[in-house]
């Protein structure tokens, strides 16, 4: 990102405009043919955006199921990097729910994993989980949010090209 790219984000009235475009940066080098050269920091916001967006709108399993399942196995240690350990619990556990075992650190590496979670999961594996995702959510719906845009904030020297 260049330092004018990142003014308009620090500066931006609306924090969720300003999350989006920094994901939607992040999108690009996933998309790319070398998607584990992200930087940690970009990682880190597309996990979270993404974890949240895909569990509000179709619980867990849309999670794993849609095209940003290929980085849940490194979303609890992303949503902790934002401060949101909460979050991290609830994501480490769906991911156990199949994968017991450690995670890998490659894209790659997990997707062989994801195959056969995606093989033989369904939202009753999750039902609890989301209970308690929604609870966490409704207590504070933009916690998140403001959680995401400081951790962008305040590691501006991680985001800069």
């Amino acid at each position: 990102m260049t330092a004018s790219e990142f003014a308009r984000v620090r500066n931006a009235t609306n924090k969720e405009a300003a999350c989006h475009w920094v994901c939607d940066r992040a999108d690009d080098i996933l998309n790319s043919s070398s998607p584990d050269s992200i930087s940690k920091s970009l990682l880190s916001v597309v996990c979270v955006e993404t974890f949240f967006g895909e569990v509000c709108n179709g619980g867990f399993v849309q999670w794993l199921d849609n095209n940003h399942g290929r980085i849940a196995h490194r979303c609890p240690a992303a949503l902790r990097r934002v401060g949101l350990p909460q979050y991290a619990e609830l994501a480490a556990q769906a991911l156990r729910v199949h994968h017991p075992g450690p995670m890998p650190e490659s894209i790659a590496a997990w997707e062989p994993a994801l195959e056969r979670i995606r093989d033989v999961h369904d939202s009753d594996d999750y039902a609890s989980l989301e209970t308690t995702f929604f609870e966490h959510y409704h207590a504070n719906r933009e916690e998140f949010r403001n959680r995401l845009f400081d951790y962008i904030v305040t590691h501006e020297s991680e985001f800069m090209s």
